[in-house]
């Protein structure tokens, strides 16, 4: 598969589907919109399906003892659907995803009360996420499971995750469209879907962690600081 080629080889792939001058010095005043348009074309795809290669992935935050949020790891769309684990013993232990106000009735994390390991998580706010309870050590790892983000695709030498000429064929097609070669065009840019799709299913693993629910807890210990 055509993946991980750069904007510059894909702007020049594009230019030479629309029957443009393919040479470095002729015509460059269209390449700010045709770029804009394969980094569009890029995002839109991405989002409409789950892409094998991108899903399944792994992503490590380190704990502090006492530290109730943290930053999503980099690399991690938490946008998207996301498990996450942390690490108990010998064991991996599956979070629980979520919890209200009520939670802090057990303990409080505005109080300083600690425990360990840690039992739930949420979406703090848009770069954060929260842990309860509050970790009583440092050190221990919540391990997400997700999906890739799209990297930067503005300079010439950042790369597209995605298969190269299916972006660059529907990119030609909606450039196209209402010409005489358009309807061609997207016919082929279906049909580069449906084969990267096809061979992706077969070929790309998917990653799972294997472990226990919250309600199987091992020991817990408990830690609290006074205020």
């Amino acid at each position: 598969m055509a993946r991980n080629r750069t904007l510059q080889e894909l702007l020049f792939d594009l230019r030479a589907e629309l029957g443009m001058a393919t040479d470095s010095t002729v015509g460059q005043s269209e390449n700010p919109a045709l770029k804009v348009l394969l980094r569009r074309t890029r995002e839109i795809l991405y989002d409409d399906y789950d892409w094998p290669h991108l899903t399944g992935q792994w992503f490590d935050t380190t704990l502090s003892a006492g530290q109730r949020y943290y930053t999503f790891p980099s690399g991690l769309n938490y946008e998207r659907a996301v498990e996450a684990w942390t690490q108990w013993g010998n064991e991996w232990l599956k979070l629980e995803a979520g919890f209200g106000p009520d939670t802090y009735n057990e303990r409080d994390s505005g109080a300083d009360e600690r425990n360990d390991p840690p039992q739930r998580w949420r979406v703090y706010s848009g770069t954060q996420f929260e842990v309860w309870p509050l970790p009583a050590t440092s050190g221990n790892t919540v391990r997400f499971i997700g999906t890739t983000a799209l990297g930067a695709f503005e300079a010439d030498s950042d790369t597209c995750e995605l298969d190269g000429t299916m972006v660059v064929l529907f990119a030609a097609a909606e450039r196209l469209a209402g010409k005489d070669k358009g309807e061609a065009m997207a016919a082929a840019a279906a049909r580069r879907l449906a084969q990267v799709k096809a061979r992706s299913n077969k070929t790309e693993p998917s990653f799972r962690m294997i472990g226990r629910a919250p309600s199987n807890r091992a020991p817990e210990r408990v830690v609290r600081v006074a205020s």
